[in-house]
């Protein structure tokens, strides 16, 4: 793991893509970096919400969805979260607070797929149901940057 090392604090995963939605209706962007602020959530990005500022995805999820329903084209980005991480368990992370690259960002939930994945692929809603399969969303406490490479981790 590279990037940023979250101090003394052990790393949990790694954060190995960022994107963004800069309007409404069109696809995703990649970036190497995102901002992440607590009045704007991530910087840039066109859904705006005070409770849900950010929504972290795990490949390992990901990567069990998409098998599911047999379609390994699609790409992480179509699930519409800002991050991708690896190596962590995002669920039980609920009412805790971690670093994402200088941020630092609370988790308060899951975030349930929605039928719009079911317009880009048959049986992706029902994949990313169990097991918090669709990822967490959070709320931005410390405004910061994240960057792919850098780890998340766990503030006690």
């Amino acid at each position: 793991m590279s990037g940023n090392s979250g101090g003394n604090r052990p790393a949990l995963g790694e954060i190995l893509a960022l994107a963004i939605r800069p309007a409404s209706g069109i696809p995703m962007e990649s970036r190497d970096t995102i901002e992440l602020t607590s009045k704007e959530g991530v910087v840039g990005d066109f859904g705006k919400s005070m409770k849900r500022q950010v929504t972290i995805l795990s490949l390992e999820d990901w990567e069990e969805s998409i098998l599911e329903v047999a379609d390994s084209s699609l790409d992480w980005t179509t699930r519409r979260a800002q991050v991708l991480v690896t190596g962590v368990e995002l669920r039980g992370f609920v009412g805790k607070t971690i670093s994402l690259g200088t941020s630092r960002v609370t988790i308060l939930g899951e975030v349930p797929p929605c039928y719009k994945m079911e317009g880009v692929c048959e049986g992706l809603e029902q994949a990313l149901s169990p097991n918090w399969r669709g990822g967490v969303y959070g709320k931005v406490n410390e405004s910061g940057v994240v960057r792919v490479g850098d780890v998340l981790t766990e503030i006690k």
